[in-house]
């Protein structure tokens, strides 16, 4: 396993705290684009918009769920799937 340095260390986690804000941001602006994708949808009563360089699509998509508290110990033992992953937690320390 290769060692890290402090300065290596320090570098990650500051462009890590860099990139998670800069996707915050985008995030945001597609979030208003899609409010946006919607409403002119909705007036127009279509699932597509499209110029001659894209073409936007909406789709409505469902899932069935089930929780633990829906169904009896037994059969939440018997169907249950645990699927694991990673997962990380960049804070800025204050």
């Amino acid at each position: 396993m290769p060692s890290a340095n402090t300065s290596d260390i320090s570098t990650l986690l500051e462009k890590w705290s860099e990139d998670k804000a800069a996707l915050v941001e985008i995030e945001k602006r597609i979030e208003k684009y899609k409010r946006l994708a919607n409403r002119i949808m909705n007036n127009q009563d279509t699932d597509k918009l499209s110029n001659s360089y894209y073409t936007l699509k909406r789709r409505e998509l469902s899932r069935a769920t089930l929780t633990k508290q829906d169904v009896p110990n037994e059969i939440w033992k018997k169907y249950s799937r645990t699927v694991s992953y990673s997962a990380y937690y960049l804070t800025e320390n204050k």
